[in-house]
């Protein structure tokens, strides 16, 4: 009556067929998702591939804020106020170093030289915290993001922290030397590489700790967990509206000193005075031009009339 295909023992082609393609096909779709998921995730709408922020084309150099590290844990030593060793032996404990002057309003940029092979623990991290941030905890921690007031960035994770939780993801590796870039106005920090390194204009990797209050006492911190960790760090200037130098085009402490780093000198033309007053160890003064120079070869005297009849003589 039915017009059926006849059932042979062992004959499931049919079903092995449609059981393979319905698999294939949310294999794709699964594969599909992911890469997505993936894609979007990589996408940092913070990060500007052009150049670091534009108010970095306006900087003064303020001798006030160049004051260095001044109190760090007992297993730190600063052989000079920019340059912090970590001296204490084993990993269990992290320690942090605090910048003297406090911050509390205005736009600021920090250069540090932190290498990264071989010198960098478990949970090295550079931010800002306040006074109330201690400078040393039990274990490998992210100190500086670990507390309530401050933020930071965890180097090897590459992740913004604060109070012990991620803020942001940055999906990059951070150079040896790279600039921090502080605004206090807008409560929030940001990271680029360095000129010095890559021979073209700086990279912004993007504002990736946010939530820094305004108008209270904040400090540049870095705390570290390795033996040996070396760090230096120099402030490079604040914001003006107008006026000042550009942070691409001007050579810093770091670049021009021999016995920070051992790194070749660079011309040193364009560098702002006070740079090479802090590289000597003098005090900073206001740039002075220097007087003009004048022909110092005095003139002839004026001929008498017997040398002008000589002359005309023939």
């Amino acid at each position: 009556m039915f017009n059926r295909r006849p059932q042979i023992q062992g004959d499931n082609s049919g079903y092995m067929l449609s059981g393979s393609l319905i698999a294939g096909v949310a294999g794709l779709v699964v594969l599909t998702m992911v890469v997505i998921v993936c894609a979007e995730k990589k996408v940092n709408p913070n990060v500007n591939r052009t150049g670091p922020p534009e108010w970095t084309r306006s900087l003064v150099f303020k001798p006030e804020l160049n004051v260095g590290f001044g109190d760090s844990s007992e297993g730190i030593h600063c052989p000079t106020p920019y340059h912090v060793i970590r001296e204490r032996l084993g990993r269990t404990v992290t320690d942090a170093a605090r910048w003297t002057c406090p911050m509390t309003q205005g736009k600021h940029v920090f250069e540090v030289y932190w290498p990264a092979k071989k010198n960098r623990g478990h949970a090295c991290c550079v931010g800002m915290g306040s006074a109330d941030v201690n400078l040393t905890k039990q274990g490998r921690c992210s100190l500086v993001g670990d507390h309530s007031q401050s933020w930071g960035l965890d180097m090897p994770k590459q992740r913004s922290v604060h109070f012990a939780k991620m803020q942001q993801k940055l999906y990059r590796g951070i150079p040896d030397r790279f600039f921090v870039y502080i605004d206090m106005d807008s409560g929030k920090i940001g990271f680029g590489d360095d000129i010095s390194m890559h021979r073209h204009e700086t990279e912004f990797f993007g504002y990736i700790c946010h939530g820094i209050p305004k108008n209270k006492e904040m400090y540049f911190m870095i705390s570290m967990c390795a033996p040996n960790e070396q760090v230096h760090v120099h402030y490079r200037g604040s914001a003006v509206t107008s006026g000042g130098y550009n942070l691409i085009d001007t050579p810093s402490p770091l670049q021009l000193s021999k016995d920070n780093l051992g790194q070749t000198h660079v011309a040193v033309a364009s560098a702002p005075p006070s740079y090479m007053s802090v590289v000597s160890g003098q005090t900073p003064v206001a740039y002075v031009p220097p007087p003009e120079q004048k022909d110092s070869t005095p003139a002839p005297a004026p001929a008498t009339v017997d040398q002008v009849n000589e002359g005309l003589a023939f």
